[in-house]
């Protein structure tokens, strides 16, 4: 399945979008968006930070580390942030 979500926050309306799939995901996620990401960070439903790495646009992510539950997922840009969410299964 193929979600497409809009912002849960932004801080530039021109983010337009972001595609996270498979959402739940076990394993794997993609992320497609139409702008260059620079650093993706994952948060716990508590706002504990448990992923952090730089990253360009269009790329797969490991998640099988993290323990089954929602997520909330940051896209930074350079002067931009896009935040949405995801399930780990």
């Amino acid at each position: 399945m193929i979600l497409d979500y809009y912002p849960v926050s932004a801080s530039s309306s021109s983010f337009s979008r972001i595609s996270i799939y498979p959402d739940p995901a076990e394993s794997e996620i993609m992320i497609e968006c139409d702008y260059e990401i620079e650093r993706i960070s994952i948060y716990d439903i508590y706002g504990k930070m448990v992923l952090c790495f730089k990253l360009e646009k269009n790329h797969m992510i490991d998640i099988e580390s993290l323990q089954k539950g929602y997520y909330l997922l940051k896209a930074e840009s350079e002067s931009k942030s896009y935040t949405t969410r995801f399930i780990k299964e």
